[in-house]
């Protein structure tokens, strides 16, 4: 038969319920240490929402070298999906122009949704 003996889960009820209350008080509330990240500095100036034709461009400037940085910064990752994909795509040829046209079209979308977005905001 059964010699263990029997263990009370109740300690365990208490500190299940004491996180709950403190979930729900805490709810919808920024902690106090990631406060200061959402608050912008003064540095930066006042912020109406528009940007400069020098922001736009900055932006624009970083946007076209974050795949290269991507890719300095974790080389090894990179190497592995350039393997992945070359891989599947010798395996399964018909792979290559079926993920060509879909990136294309993800593109084409992003640079329309983009566009769209810029020219509302003026």
């Amino acid at each position: 038969m059964n010699n263990m003996a029997p263990v009370s889960l109740e300690p365990l009820g208490i500190v299940a319920k004491k996180q709950e209350n403190l979930q729900t008080q805490n709810q919808g509330k920024i902690p106090d240490s990631k406060r200061d990240e959402f608050l912008p500095s003064e540095a930066s100036g006042p912020n109406d929402g528009k940007f400069t034709l020098k922001e736009v461009l900055r932006n624009f400037g970083k946007g076209l070298i974050s795949p290269v940085t991507a890719i300095l910064k974790n080389p090894l990752l990179a190497v592995g999906m350039v393997a992945l994909t070359a891989a599947a795509c010798s395996f399964v040829p018909v792979l290559a122009p079926i993920m060509t046209i879909g990136f294309g079209a993800l593109s084409v979308f992003q640079l329309a949704k983009g566009t769209t977005k810029a020219l509302s905001d003026y």
